[in-house]
């Protein structure tokens, strides 16, 4: 049958780790996945994680293969790429996928391509940080391994298309050799509705200890020296040295390392560490007690050292917060410096507490902010960017025909 005659595809989707992780890139594949199925369209996750997760809870088929596989991959990348390779045939033969889409090029993606090409399939890549970035003063990024390097130069050209989250993602691939007619920029995206609720800020901020008087900062992520989160018992020094009356709410795995480092520097009280994590009864990105902190907020700050896309920022644009961040890749495709947010040198504390401290006593600035913020999300709706991809995936096989 022909594209043009045939109405639904069927998609399959291979993603290097997925629920109960919660990450930038679980989020996309699910909203994909997810509104695939209310568009009429047969959709399947394929992936080697743990189930955390009842798997009921989901619109779309989830097949969980064997956790070990990415190890393989790591350890042998040849006879993990025969393995998988078996299972792909196994997959194809039994759903007839019109369309792969890997998200994670490495080791997944790599492993992966030559088996769609030989198949004649189109496939679509979405690299989602260390597969594609490098940082080496925090030794982030597979390809900072030569081997490494080497096999993702080789592999990541072979894709029919390369998804880029922004101009930043874009200039990596075409760095690695990969041809710009390939290469197309679809954002992360939000789900703006979870955002338009009420919330009882006082309610929030009082479970938290924060009073009527204090300003509530808010910051949110898992912690690794990438984001940057070690500056933050820095910055709260230089705010009580301002005299600002507040407290900082860090909500994000990983983040009581952050709390011994201010209790070293007695600032314990200042600081508000949480995790928030799944009921285990559905997938919730993300979840509705991080809405209500985001909420309950005055401000989002954020001093990431570089993102691939920073999916907190449109979050906290959705809050209706104004953001103080960081001039980093990730960061300058979403924020528009005094505009909807402010952004300041990569690693300078004061330059980002100062603009913290202008936020407090601005309030016609953090309104505009505020107001530019939230308006900008609604171009991230999922709803959008779901159709951005569809429109890809029609444009690939139409060409394939």
């Amino acid at each position: 049958m022909k594209l043009k005659e045939k109405q639904s595809l069927k998609i399959g989707h291979l993603i290097s780790n997925y629920f109960p992780s919660v990450g930038g890139a679980q989020a996309c594949v699910h909203y994909i996945a997810d509104r695939s199925i209310l568009k009429g369209h047969e959709t399947v996750v394929i992936t080697p994680a743990h189930n955390g997760i009842n798997d009921k809870f989901f619109k779309y088929k989830i097949i969980r293969l064997n956790p070990l596989l990415n190890r393989l991959l790591f350890i042998n990348f040849s006879l993990g790429r025969i393995y998988l390779e078996n299972i792909l045939t196994w997959l194809q033969e039994k759903y007839d996928f019109d369309i792969w889409q890997v998200t994670v090029g490495y080791p997944l993606g790599v492993a992966s391509v030559d088996f769609f090409n030989r198949k004649r399939i189109p496939s679509v890549l979405r690299c989602a940080g260390e597969d594609i970035q490098i940082l080496p003063e925090v030794g982030y990024g597979y390809r900072l391994n030569r081997r490494v390097d080497t096999i993702v130069r080789d592999n990541y050209k072979k894709f029919t298309a390369l998804i880029a989250a922004g101009d930043g993602t874009k200039k990596d691939y075409l760095s690695l050799g990969v041809h710009e007619e390939k290469v197309f920029i679809i954002s992360n995206g939000v789900d703006c509705a979870k955002f338009d609720i009420d919330v009882d800020k006082r309610k929030v901020r009082s479970s938290l200890g924060v009073n009527e008087n204090q300003k509530l900062i808010i910051t949110v992520g898992r912690n690794h020296p990438k984001k940057g989160f070690e500056y933050i018992p820095k910055m709260i020094k230089h705010l009580l040295k301002k005299g600002a009356e507040f407290r900082w709410l860090l909500v994000g795995k990983g983040c009581e390392k952050i709390k011994l480092l201010a209790d070293r520097e007695n600032l314990s009280k200042y600081l508000i560490v949480k995790e928030v994590k799944s009921d285990g009864e559905g997938p919730e990105i993300p979840n509705k007690k991080l809405i209500e902190y985001y909420k309950a907020s005055d401000i989002f700050v954020f001093p990431t050292l570089i993102e691939l896309f920073a999916k907190v920022l449109i979050e906290a644009m959705a809050a209706g917060l104004p953001i103080v961040t960081t001039s980093v890749p990730g960061v300058d495709d979403i924020i528009r410096n005094n505009e909807n947010g402010l952004k300041c040198r990569v690693g300078d504390i004061t330059d980002m507490a100062e603009s913290i401290i202008r936020l407090f006593s601005d309030n016609l600035l953090a309104k505009r902010l505020s107001e530019n913020a939230t308006q900008d999300a609604k171009n991230y709706d999922w709803d959008n960017v779901v159709d951005k991809y569809f429109a890809l995936y029609r444009r690939l096989l139409n060409m394939a025909e």
